[in-house]
């Protein structure tokens, strides 16, 4: 049973500065790259995304992605693994992207489907999740020579 990832709540300006200070450490290492998600016309940070567990010998990675709830729903999200996506197999050199997700997250299973993801039915497990358990399942894209997410 692995854990999943949870964030603390409430979540503290401690927290964002542990959070800060890990993800420059795995940085450092070649391990993860982090990306804010910020409002264009305000640059209020909304969320963020990350691709990580980047191999370089089977050239894949995994992404994660969280929004404040109170911009759901709006597209962010969606422009954000766009350019996650793209930066992923034209930057990092990956072929194939992979992301777990919540059997019980429809809207983020949704927004992989529509940008090209398909579930891996190879793939299932349960993690903890807050005190309890859950399904996640694995979501992949690879490759194909003329990624087009739009």
């Amino acid at each position: 049973m692995a854990p999943a990832a949870e964030f603390p709540y409430p979540y503290t300006q401690e927290d964002a500065l542990r959070f800060i200070e890990n993800a420059k450490a795995s940085e450092s290492f070649g391990a993860e790259l982090h990306f804010g998600i910020h409002l264009n016309n305000s640059n209020e940070l909304v969320g963020a995304a990350t691709i990580f567990n980047i191999d370089k010998e089977s050239r894949t990675c995994k992404i994660g992605y969280w929004l404040r709830r109170e911009h759901w729903g709006k597209g962010y999200a969606r422009e954000a693994l766009i350019s996650l996506i793209e930066f992923a197999f034209k930057k990092v050199g990956v072929d194939k992207i992979c992301a777990d997700v919540f059997n019980f997250n429809l809207k983020s299973i949704n927004l992989l489907a529509g940008l090209g993801f398909r579930e891996n039915p190879m793939y299932r497990s349960v993690v903890s999740h807050y005190g309890g358990y859950a399904e996640e399942l694995r979501y992949e894209l690879s490759f194909d020579g003329k990624q087009n997410a739009d």
